[in-house]
């Protein structure tokens, strides 16, 4: 799996469990010590992996590494959560509107 891939899969998982501002308070809270804080996830990954069926976690703590992407991944989280936000912002008429400007006819 790619870093993007994990980056992304990680980000939508964070909204669909509606973690959004927690998730990025902490993000940006480890950022300048993201090397520390993916050397403490491995040293927690047998207990995490016995909790969590996490199948790619070595890949995800090595993607923590670097702080590049911890800046990816909340931009990612940011992104999924306006997507995943955008129809209950807009309500039933916005979307309509949104459709016809779209040229799209349903509604």
């Amino acid at each position: 799996m790619t870093t993007d891939e994990i980056i992304n899969k990680v980000a939508k998982r964070v909204v669909e469990l509606r973690l959004t501002p927690i998730a990025i308070i902490i993000l940006e809270s480890i950022k300048p010590l993201s090397f520390l804080t993916s050397q403490v996830l491995v040293f927690f990954q047998p207990i995490v992996t016995s909790i969590l069926p996490l199948d790619s976690y070595e890949e995800f703590v090595k993607v923590l590494e670097e702080r590049e992407n911890l800046e990816k991944l909340i931009k990612s989280i940011e992104d999924a959560e306006n997507e995943s936000d955008a129809p209950r912002r807009l309500g039933p008429e916005g979307m309509i509107q949104r459709n016809k400007s779209e040229g799209r006819e349903d509604g």
